[in-house]
């Protein structure tokens, strides 16, 4: 089974037999303030908000190199290459905070983050997402308190728009955010992944994914039950 079958149908678990509903609880709030703040749900656990990274001024303004699957260097600014957990894990364990802090340039020339599968066209949407994130929380994942299952985001409107794409385009940017570590652009894929699944007959599912049919009648009959959902006929709102 190919690697992006497996994340979705993992997604799909993870919103298995909830229906998409308007609860707000442990919504980020998508403001772009020094200080963001986050709903959370009262259920006596002291959870406290994630923090926001604060950035110098030259952090702002660095740029680094990053090579996409097609050999294209793409020069992306730090701070939004900071959200990446991935690329952050590298740069720290090549020490490259010291070095750039010792060079006269923006652009980290002695560094270069290789992008593996990640397309030159993929990668632009991604530092679109990565901007509009900028100083935004990762998101808190919620679970209902008394079904324990997953509470849905509640996408921006510009969220809504950057999903408005066909279900190809959608795999790619699961991809990617899986590859880089981008817990919002992550879980917000993972959502979108679970919703195009939902209400799908399990050949429909197989050829969504590009899977052989290689499942008896007996297994499908299984799959199928098991992931017997009602899901939205939309992303949320």
């Amino acid at each position: 089974m190919t690697s992006i079958a497996l994340l979705l149908l993992f997604s799909l678990s993870c919103y298995s037999h909830l229906e998409m509903s308007n609860n707000e609880v442990g919504e980020v709030k998508q403001e772009k303030e020094d200080e963001v703040e986050v709903e959370t749900e009262e259920d006596g656990e002291d959870q406290k908000p994630p923090q926001v990274r604060q950035f110098t001024e030259e952090q702002m303004e660095r740029l680094v190199r990053c090579r996409t699957s097609e050999g294209e260097i793409v020069e992306a600014p730090w701070h939004l290459m900071a959200q990446s957990k991935n690329f952050m894990h590298m740069w720290e364990e090549l020490g490259m905070e010291n070095a750039f802090c010792q060079s006269s340039s923006l652009t980290a020339t002695e560094f270069e983050f290789p992008l593996e599968e990640i397309t030159g066209e993929c990668f632009q949407k991604i530092l679109e997402w990565m901007r509009e994130h900028h100083n935004v929380p990762d998101p808190i994942l919620r679970e209902d308190p008394v079904t324990k299952e997953r509470i849905w985001f509640k996408f921006t409107d510009w969220e809504k728009q950057f999903f408005d794409v066909d279900f190809e385009d959608s795999k790619e940017y699961f991809l990617a955010a899986n590859f880089l570590d981008i817990p919002s652009l992550y879980h917000y894929c993972a959502q979108e992944g679970a919703r195009c699944i939902m209400g799908k007959s399990g050949e429909q599912i197989r050829e969504m994914l590009c899977l052989e049919d290689n499942l008896t009648d007996e297994e499908k009959t299984n799959f199928a039950n098991e992931f017997d959902i009602v899901g939205p006929s939309s992303s949320s709102s």
